[in-house]
Order: C-alpha cells, then structure tokens, then sequence
C-alpha cells in the first residue's frame, strides 16, 4: 500500500474491507465491520469519489457481532451478510482465532438503501459463510445474488 488514508478525523483508523465495489459514476463503496464497537458491534460504510474524497458515511448497529469479508450491490442497495462467526472480545487470542462459529444465531443478510444509508431491511437465513461475492441486482422485489 501507500500508506494510510484518513477520510476525516472522525474515521481514522476505522475498518475499511479490502473490496470496494464501484458505483456507475466513478465512485466506490465499501463497508467496514468494528465487532468491538458497541453492544453488538458496528457496520461502517463508506461512497468515496474516483479521486478519494469521502462522499456519504454511515456507521450502523449491528444485530450480533458476526463476520463479513465482501458485499454485493445492486442499482439501488448494497448487500451485506453477517455470517455466525462471532468476535469474541473475552478471548485473548489473535483476532482470527478470536472468532467462534455459532450456527445458532443464523445469518443475516443486511439490505442497505443507498439513497438513504439508515434504512436497512434485515432478513434472516440459516447459519452459512460467504467470502466473496459475484453480481447482485433486483428483479421486480426481489432481490438475486
């Protein structure tokens, strides 16, 4: 890398995934996932212009502290799914092994309005891991990956 980039003070040093997705005019997203921030964690996400200035910023609750490594969009929302694999902030291990698979709590898809990036539908899977992503768009209401 060329070092780092500090958005603004307010999002130095905060999480940032290493698979923006670019946006039809040039601009990128991304999302950030900070487990040990609140009670459950936060998700940060980021639209940022080709030339790297900060466009929209949002940093949202998340419903239990899982994992995400990409996101998917579509013309209108970005997708994020929170796999069961949880941060343990107790456990005094690297962070890698700090993660616990919990099937139990299932997994969460994470449907972000990218007009207006406080408006999230959250919909409800069985446990299940997902690395990367390929395309995403919507298909009348529905929504395909």
């Amino acid at each position: 890398t060329r070092g780092t980039k500090d958005w603004s003070p307010e999002l130095t040093g905060v999480p940032f995934s290493a698979h923006p997705l670019p946006e039809r005019d040039g601009s990128y997203w991304n999302f950030g996932l900070a487990p040990y921030a609140g009670e459950h964690g936060l998700m940060l996400l980021y639209r940022f212009s080709a030339d790297g200035r900060m466009l929209q910023s949002a940093h949202l609750p998340m419903p239990f502290s899982g994992y995400a490594h990409a996101f998917a969009q579509t013309e209108r929302h970005l997708v994020v799914v929170l796999a069961p694999l949880v941060w343990d902030r107790e456990r005094d291990v690297t962070w890698f092994d700090a993660e616990a698979w919990q099937p139990a709590l299932g997994t969460t898809v994470l449907v972000v309005d990218k007009a207006d990036l406080t408006r999230v539908v959250r919909r409800e899977l069985p446990a299940g891991f997902v690395f990367h992503f390929g395309h995403a768009w919507e298909d009348g209401d529905r929504l395909r990956a």
